[in-house]
């Protein structure tokens, strides 16, 4: 999972932001083909199916969004 500043919309081809490119392609060594998810502070989650890996450059496929469930649905207590 990945955050972003800019607005994220379904259905539409975006080029990550280079700290991202570089953290997909240099870390993580996604390649075209690979999916990941981005978080645009709005409650949603968006899968991207990468297309393109140029240079620095890389480009996705913006999937339908769903909501990002953060919380757990077990409550957990620990006792030191």
């Amino acid at each position: 999972r990945f955050f972003v500043e800019q607005p994220v919309i379904a259905d539409q081809e975006i080029e990550l932001p280079a700290a991202i490119a570089h953290q997909v392609t240099r870390v993580l060594r996604l390649r075209p083909g690979a999916r990941i998810e981005l978080l645009d502070g709005s409650g949603m989650a968006y899968p991207v199916h990468l297309t393109g890996s140029d240079g620095g450059r890389v480009s996705g496929r913006v999937g339908a969004g769903g909501p990002v469930e953060s919380e757990p649905r077990v409550a957990i207590t620990l006792y030191v």
